[in-house]
């Protein structure tokens, strides 16, 4: 008998299996641990698998070899102590790299034999490899930044300005940076962007390896608020936006839940951690909220209360920084009523200005925020429905600006 035939069976002997004992523990009235089942690796890599069975319940299905893999991911997310098994390891693995690693002392190595992320035990920090230039990523990056100018064209009233975040894959110094001869630079992403968008004043995002290494997540792609209030800064002072003594980096940090990112999750390394910080406005009570039409505390902008009460998913790997602050929504918008400033400020991002919008809050009359990825219309769409809107600030990281989403967003 082949090895599929072989683990098709396995897998079909499982599979009626797990109902059955998942049935007896119900009625046995028996609350099983998070860590005795697959709840635990919801967030890992190689987690709770998506199986698409019944799409795959046919003799095509079983001839192609889909059923039997279907089957097969269908089984997986019954495996008793599956998180444990996947930490489990890839522990393993990384001590056998780390172990080959006395003799090259490499600076970092992977989470894992074939992982993207790297492990760099020096700084107590993961980062994904970097990303090599390739020719489709350029042209859909200059793409891009032709849609920015004919917006900024057809919008000769607003000013644009541009931020390109900085994202793990191309900080320069780092202990990766050398390991691709032809890596994607920062410097490189923002000219193509900037190429044919001529009219949007660009506002560098770019730090050291220091400074990336002090304000971005040890475990997360996104920056802490430490490196969202750095862009702050230098946004309000591209776009004249006076100091205000009400929003300042006097960060609050949670001593719990810590925070595991996307590097942890994907890498499954559970031996680094964050903290998760914010900045308390003194305005931040009073602020005006607004998603689908729909009146929200400031408190869905940060979930101060819900953390203070100790209100959170206490799954190692959960993703706090999504649910301290707040998941993307299409549009939304934040308002000061006390504030006597005038203008409205457009704010056109990814996640990463989840955990800073309302910064903006206090020297605006009113904040959009659009998330292209979740938004129906375009710019043209939101500008005619919100006349007064001045300046529009397009905020965001590599994966998000250079994208189909956002390319679509720009026209017309």
């Amino acid at each position: 008998m082949r090895f599929r035939d072989t683990a098709f069976s396995l897998a079909l002997c499982a599979l009626l299996a797990a109902p059955c004992a998942l049935y007896a523990s119900d009625k046995l009235g028996l609350e099983l641990p998070s860590w005795l089942t697959a709840d635990d690796a919801y967030y890992l890599e190689g987690g709770i698998v998506n199986a698409h069975l019944s799409e795959n319940i046919s003799l095509a299905g079983f001839r192609s070899g889909a059923l039997q893999e279907a089957l097969e991911g269908e089984v997986g997310n019954y495996i008793p102590c599956k998180a444990a098994a996947l930490l489990g390891n890839a522990a393993l693995q990384r001590a056998f790299i780390g172990a080959s690693n006395v003799a090259f002392q490499w600076a970092a190595y992977p989470a894992f034999y074939g992982c993207e992320y790297a492990v760099i035990p020096g700084d107590g920090r993961m980062m994904a490899f970097p990303q090599a230039s390739n020719t489709e990523h350029a042209a859909l990056a200059e793409e891009v930044s032709e849609g920015l100018g004919d917006a900024s064209e057809r919008w000769p009233d607003k000013r644009f300005f541009g931020y390109l975040a900085t994202d793990s894959h191309y900080v320069a110094g780092g202990p990766l940076h050398s390991l691709v001869s032809n890596g994607v630079t920062y410097g490189q992403i923002q000219g193509s962007l900037a190429m044919s968008a001529q009219e949007i004043t660009w506002v560098d995002g770019s730090v050291t390896y220091d400074e990336f290494n002090e304000m971005w997540y040890k475990t997360d792609h996104h920056w802490k608020t430490q490196g969202a209030y750095l862009a702050y800064q230098r946004l309000a002072d591209a776009m004249g936006i006076p100091d205000d003594d009400r929003v300042r980096p006097d960060f609050e940090a949670l001593e719990a839940p810590l925070f595991r990112g996307t590097f942890a999750r994907s890498g499954l390394d559970s031996d680094y951690a964050d903290e998760v910080s914010y900045v308390p406005t003194s305005y931040f009570d009073s602020l005006v909220v607004e998603v689908k039409g729909e009146e929200r505390s400031p408190e869905s902008l940060v979930h101060r209360e819900k953390y203070a009460a100790g209100n959170w998913d206490d799954d190692p790997f959960a993703n706090h920084y999504g649910e301290f602050f707040h998941g993307d929504y299409g549009l939304m918008s934040i308002s000061d009523p006390e504030s006597k400033a005038s203008g409205s400020l457009l704010i056109v991002a990814d996640s990463y200005s989840n955990c800073m919008e309302y910064f903006f809050a206090g020297s605006f009359e009113k904040v959009y925020v659009c998330d292209p990825r979740h938004y129906d219309g375009t710019i043209d769409t939101i500008l005619n429905e919100y006349p007064g809107v001045d300046d529009v600030l397009f905020l965001m990281r590599d994966a998000e600006f250079v994208s189909a989403e956002t390319l679509a967003f720009l026209s017309e």
